[in-house]
């Protein structure tokens, strides 16, 4: 399942977009990440209907919030979800926060890193790091890409692989392997080029962006 689009972006243009949104068109943040959790949750369920119980990895920051987003929409459509929080979900901020927050309203609830066993998932989805990040996953991030990377299990990258450079498409010393990526606002570059095209072979590179930019 792939929609090509003939403009990449750097995740610098992809920030001024998104800032551009919020500020220029007043949408607000929380909006855009709760359509990000959306085409999530809908790209997911169309690639894999079978899966039945889903692992959520959260870190610290709007990843983690698009993660939280993605969970809240799996539980209320009925699947059994464990969210596996990096970041204690009550030191987020902004709309990371906020879509935290829904999670707990709507009933979720949060374990934390480390998990004992991964082996009753069916899809693991990867909301750990975003575009920003500029040094390789380390401490308990890079044993949780290490962990996913070595369970076997179908992933679901939000947005971007943890670990991967988003213009280049290089691992940072290491990267989340996943089966199929949903990226928003605009196509990275990193997904589309070197080891991206490598990692998203078994299932193909989604794209989703959003209609009202």
């Amino acid at each position: 399942m792939t929609d090509h689009y003939t403009r990449l972006y750097t995740a610098e243009q992809v920030r001024r977009l998104d800032k551009c949104a919020i500020e220029g068109h007043s949408i607000p943040g929380i909006d855009l990440m709760e359509l990000a959790g959306a085409s999530t949750f809908d790209a997911a369920r169309l690639a894999f209907p079978a899966a039945r119980k889903y692992g959520v990895f959260c870190g610290g920051g709007n990843n983690g919030g698009d993660g939280y987003i993605v969970a809240r929409l799996a539980r209320e459509a009925g699947l059994e979800v464990v969210v596996c929080a990096l970041k204690d979900p009550t030191g987020l901020h902004g709309d990371a926060a906020i879509a935290a927050q829904r999670w707990r309203d709507a009933g979720g609830d949060v374990q934390f890193w480390p998990l004992d066993s991964m082996e009753a998932f069916d899809l693991v989805f990867d909301a750990l790091l975003g575009t920003g990040l500029d040094r390789e996953p380390a401490g308990d991030y890079g044993a949780a890409v290490d962990l996913i990377n070595r369970s076997g299990i179908a992933v679901v990258a939000v947005d971007i692989p943890s670990g991967l450079n988003a213009d280049t498409g290089v691992a940072i010393g290491r990267a989340v392997e996943a089966d199929m990526t949903v990226t928003f606002i605009g196509a990275k570059r990193g997904c589309l080029l070197r080891m991206a095209p490598i990692m998203q072979e078994r299932s193909g590179f989604v794209i989703w962006k959003f209609r009202s930019l």
